[in-house]
């Protein structure tokens, strides 16, 4: 039961704010997929407060096994990124603070942390304990992820390991120091460095 609800909370994320989104002709600043994590941000931090007995945040849990499985997917996802950085094209221009860094780069993992590492592990938590919990996240996660394949965007292997290895360090670092600020600051970093970077025409 608790596998299918987390399944049919994430496709209502996938789904819902981007409809709203769609709808509602946010500024262009924001953009639509800007508007739609604003829904889903606003959307979970009201589901924490008032729906579910859910807060965002969990006590520090510290063993050897939550250590290695850090450590572990931190180098699976250094050797992934490390292996994704292509030599700039001529006339390479990042695009820098425009284009969709607000929707991408900030936003969008804020939404993302407080779905995966802020609710759906809280729902686990009581069910699977700590460690289960990280691995079972990181799973919805990277499937959530792999759902822009019915969009039509093309993913690779190595893409498809980036996010379940981030998805299990974001969850161990969550569960090491007990914030959600924690993945919350990872996840703009990493998503922030990537829209900031890439290409102004792949913007």
């Amino acid at each position: 039961m608790l596998v299918l609800y987390s399944v049919l909370l994430v496709i209502s994320w996938l789904v819902i704010p981007t409809l709203i989104a769609t709808l509602a002709r946010p500024p262009r600043l924001l953009g639509r997929d800007g508007f739609a994590a604003l829904i889903g941000i606003a959307f979970w931090i009201l589901l924490s407060l008032t729906w579910l007995p859910i807060h965002l945040g969990s006590r520090p849990w510290h063993s050897p096994w939550l250590l290695g499985l850090l450590w572990t997917a931190l180098a699976v996802y250094a050797f992934v990124f490390v292996r994704g950085l292509e030599k700039p094209p001529a006339g390479y221009r990042p695009s820098g603070f425009g284009g969709d860094f607000l929707a991408h780069g900030i936003l969008a993992p804020i939404d993302e942390e407080l779905l995966f590492r802020g609710i759906l592990f809280a729902l686990a938590l009581p069910s699977f304990g700590p460690f289960p919990s990280v691995l079972f996240t990181s799973v919805l996660f990277t499937l959530a992820h792999e759902a822009a394949r019915l969009g039509g965007l093309r993913r690779s292997v190595r893409e498809t390991l980036a996010d379940l290895s981030f998805g299990l360090v974001a969850g161990g670092i969550y569960v090491w120091t007990g914030t959600i600020l924690a993945p919350i600051a990872a996840h703009v970093l990493v998503n922030a460095w990537h829209a900031y970077s890439r290409p102004l025409e792949n913007a």
